[in-house]
């Protein structure tokens, strides 16, 4: 990450991305919740917003900012620097 990145001189909108529009169109459940647990034999995930069964599942990772290369666990420093 660049200081350009990180003083916001490029802009970063283009990280951005609505999930749940497609999800309506295509008609596909969105759940943003953490998984507990997978129980293939049954076809169920329990998450921390509750079990779901499926027929198919995909799961996809999602991102967060990690400033703690450059400042460790010091919060308010990122914030600061941004």
């Amino acid at each position: 990450m660049s200081n350009k990145w990180l003083i916001d001189i490029v802009n970063t909108d283009f990280l951005n991305h609505d999930m749940l529009a497609p999800s309506i169109k295509y008609g596909y459940s969105l759940v943003h919740a953490e998984v507990t647990a997978i129980e293939r034999d049954k076809k169920t995930v329990r998450t921390t917003q509750g079990a779901l069964e499926y027929d198919y599942l995909i799961l996809s990772g999602g991102i967060r900012n990690a400033y703690d290369a450059w400042f460790g666990n010091d919060t308010y420093a990122a914030e600061y620097t941004r």
